[in-house]
């Protein structure tokens, strides 16, 4: 981002921040409340480790298999 945009938005942010104080308000974190912009950020990361043996319907063991032979999928 552009040092012109960051500059406009700290201002925005800025101003809306201070807007109550200057309405006679007090700000919210003043209130005893923390200050709640309704912004959430969440992240997550699963890691699915399978032990896979193959057979055939003889049930002896397929040697010689690499990963592209196989494909995994979740619900279907």
């Amino acid at each position: 981002m552009r040092i012109c945009a960051r500059i406009c938005l700290l201002l925005l942010f800025g101003a809306l921040l201070l807007a109550p104080m200057q309405s006679g308000g007090t700000a919210p974190a003043q209130e005893g409340r923390p200050l709640d912009l309704g912004l959430q950020e969440e992240a997550g990361v699963t890691l699915l480790s399978l032990d896979v043996k193959v057979r055939d319907k003889k049930g002896r063991p397929v040697r010689g298999l690499t990963l592209d032979d196989f494909e995994v999928s979740i619900n279907g």
